[in-house]
C-alpha cells in the first residue's frame, strides 16, 4: 500500500516537473501572426499539445469585418495566442462624370459634373475635391479628386480645365425655311450674337453698328437695361452661366429697299442658381427690317415678341421716363412679394378656403411638362397666338377638376371646353370663354356658386405649388395679360422657398424662374379643388 502511494506521488511530481520545466506545452500550427484581406476565407490551422491531449480553441475571427482578432488555444492551465489582422487594402473605385478635359468660357461659372464612388468595404466613402478654379483668367487648371476609405486606401483622379475666351457665337441651329440669302442670314446672326452676348453677361452691348434708326436701338437697349436691373432683385442669381439660340426663318419680303424677315426664336439659358438645368422659351415671334447700305445691313425696325421688350416697344412714352416708372413699380411689388415670401417661410400664410374634392397636383404638373411646347389638339381646340389660358385650363382639368357646364354662362358661372364653338347652354357641349380668356376665368372663380372649381385669386405668391396659375401684367394685379403654370418651387439650403418655376403656352416656356419674368405684377391663382 505504501509502495502504491509512493508511485502516485512520484507521478504527480513528474507531471508538475513537466509543467514547470517544459517551456511550451502548446504548439501553434502555422504562423502566430497572420494578415488576411477582408471578405476572404479564414481557416484556422489549430494547435497541438506536446504531450497529447485535447486543445480548446476560442476562435472569434470574422473575416467580413476589418479588425485585429486573437485566437486562443488552451491545454489545461496553459494558453497560446495567434493574432489575426483582417485588413482592407483595396482602394475605392472612383469615376468622374463628364469629360476628363473640359473647356470653360472666361468669367462663367464652372459646372462640376461630380463623380461616382464605390468601395468593396465601406458603404460611404469620403471624396474631397481640390477646386480653386479661377474663371476670370485664361489658363489651364487641374481639379483633383481624392477618395479615401476607412482604411485610408486612396484613389486620385484629375480633370483638366481649359478656361478660354468666349467666341461670342451663340447660334445653334438656323433653319432657313424661307430661303433667305446667306448675307441676310449672316446679318441676323451677327445681331443676335451681340444680343445674346448681352444676355450672357447681363450687360447691354453696343448696338450702334447694327441699327440705322437710333430710336429703335434705344428701345432694345432700354428694354435690356430694365431686364437686367429687374433680375437683380431676385433672391436667386439670375446671371446666365450659358445660353444659345435656334432660329427658324419663316418669311422674307422686299419692298422699297427694305428687307423684312419674320422668324421664330428658341431661347435656351442656364441661370447660375440652377446652372445644371436648362430653362427654355420656344417660338418667340420676331420681325426684323433691314436696309442695305454699302454692303452692310442695318436695322430699321425690330419687333420681338417677348414681354420685357414689348413693354417698351408698344409705348409712345419717353423711354427714360417709362424705364423709371417700371423700375419704381417693380421695386414696390418686389417688396410686397418679399413680405409674402417671409410669411410663407415663417408659417404665417394661411389658406382658409376648402373644397369637397382635392386637386391632383402631380397629374397637373405632368400635363404641364408634357404639353408646354406641343398642343393637345386631340382633346382640345388650339387658339393660335393666344393659348396661354387655354393651356392653364387644360392643366387644371388634368389635375382632376371636372368641367362645369351648370349656371349662367353670361354671369361667368360655367367653365368648359367640349368643342370649338361657343355654347352658353347648361349642357356638356361647346366652349365658354372662362376657359380661354384670363379675365373671364377670374370672373368665374369669383362668381361660381355650387359645384365646380374652387380657387383663390391674388393669393400669397409664394404659396404657389405645382398646378397653380400665375397671371402677370405690366399695369396692375387685376389686369393680367398672360397666364403661366407653376411646375415647381425653388428652395434654399434652409428649405425656404425663394422662387417658383413656371411653364407656359403662346410663349412656350419650360422650367423658367418666375423672378426672371419681367412683368412687375404677378397674381397667384391658388387652386384648392372642386365641389
Amino acid at each position: 500500500m505504501k509502495k502504491k502511494r509512493i508511485l502516485i506521488l512520484t507521478g504527480i511530481f513528474l507531471v508538475i516537473m513537466i509543467f514547470l520545466f517544459t517551456p511550451v506545452m502548446i504548439k501553434i500550427k502555422g504562423e502566430k501572426e497572420i494578415t488576411i484581406e477582408v471578405f476572404s476565407e479564414y481557416i484556422d490551422e489549430g494547435a497541438v499539445s506536446r504531450i497529447g491531449g485535447t486543445i480548446q480553441c476560442d476562435n472569434q475571427v470574422d473575416p467580413n469585418v476589418v479588425g485585429t482578432y486573437h485566437v486562443t488555444y488552451q491545454w489545461f492551465l496553459e494558453k497560446a495566442t495567434r493574432t489575426i489582422h483582417v485588413v482592407d487594402t483595396t482602394p475605392p473605385v472612383l469615376n468622374l462624370n463628364g469629360e476628363e478635359e473640359v473647356e470653360v468660357v472666361l468669367n462663367s461659372k464652372y459646372v462640376e459634373k461630380g463623380y461616382e464612388v464605390s468601395d468593396n468595404y465601406d458603404s460611404e466613402v469620403k471624396v474631397s475635391i481640390d477646386n480653386d478654379l479661377d474663371t476670370s483668367l485664361v489658363h489651364d487648371e487641374i481639379i483633383t479628386y481624392n477618395a479615401v476609405d476607412s482604411s485610408n486606401n486612396t484613389t486620385t483622379l484629375t480633370r483638366l480645365i481649359h478656361v478660354v475666351e468666349d467666341d461670342y457665337h451663340y447660334e445653334n441651329n438656323i433653319n432657313n425655311k424661307a430661303g433667305a440669302s446667306q448675307d441676310l442670314v449672316d446679318a441676323i446672326i451677327a445681331f443676335y450674337n451681340n444680343y445674346y452676348k448681352s444676355l450672357r453677361y447681363s450687360n447691354v452691348e453696343d448696338f450702334d453698328a447694327y441699327y440705322e434708326d437710333s430710336q429703335k436701338e434705344a428701345v432694345l437697349t432700354t428694354a435690356l437695361s430694365y431686364l437686367f436691373e429687374y433680375r437683380k432683385m431676385s433672391n436667386n442669381d439670375l446671371h446666365l452661366n450659358d445660353c444659345y439660340y435656334d432660329l427658324t426663318i419663316d418669311q422674307v419680303s422686299y419692298q422699297n429697299g427694305i428687307y423684312t424677315i419674320t422668324f421664330l426664336e428658341d431661347c435656351h439659358v442656364n441661370f447660375n442658381f440652377q446652372y445644371e438645368k436648362e430653362s427654355n422659351i420656344y417660338d418667340i415671334e420676331n420681325t426684323i427690317s433691314l436696309i442695305k447700305s454699302e454692303d452692310t445691313y442695318r436695322i430699321t425696325d425690330f419687333e420681338k415678341g417677348e414681354g420685357f421688350y414689348l413693354m417698351f416697344y408698344d409705348s409712345t412714352s419717353n423711354l427714360n421716363t417709362l424705364y423709371s416708372q417700371y423700375m419704381e413699380i417693380a421695386k414696390t411689388m418686389n417688396d410686397s412679394y418679399e413680405k409674402d415670401r417671409l410669411a410663407v417661410n415663417q408659417n404665417e400664410a394661411v389658406i382658409d378656403l376648402t373644397a369637397t374634392y382635392p386637386y391632383n397636383r402631380d397629374l397637373a404638373v405632368e400635363y404641364a411638362n408634357t404639353y408646354y411646347h406641343e398642343r393637345n389638339s386631340s382633346e382640345y381646340n388650339v387658339i393660335a397666338h393666344n393659348n396661354c389660358m387655354n393651356f392653364g385650363s387644360q392643366v387644371i382639368a388634368a389635375g382632376g377638376i371636372p368641367m362645369d357646364y351648370t349656371g349662367n354662362a353670361q354671369l361667368y358661372q360655367q367653365w368648359k371646353n367640349y368643342g370649338p364653338s361657343y355654347n352658353a347652354n347648361e349642357e356638356p357641349s361647346g366652349l365658354v370663354y372662362t376657359w380661354t380668356y384670363i379675365p373671364h376665368f377670374r370672373y368665374y372663380i369669383h362668381n361660381n356658386v355650387g359645384a365646380g372649381l374652387v380657387a383663390i385669386v391674388n393669393a400669397n405668391l409664394y404659396l404657389g405649388e405645382g398646378g397653380d396659375m400665375v397671371q402677370v401684367s405690366k399695369t396692375s394685379l387685376d389686369d393680367p395679360i398672360h397666364n403661366l403654370v407653376v411646375v415647381g418651387r425653388v428652395e434654399n439650403e434652409e428649405g425656404e422657398v425663394t422662387d417658383l418655376l413656371v411653364n407656359g403656352n403662346t410663349l412656350d416656356m419650360y422650367n423658367y424662374p418666375l423672378s426672371a419674368s419681367c412683368y412687375p405684377y404677378k397674381s397667384l391663382v391658388k387652386i384648392i379643388g372642386y365641389n
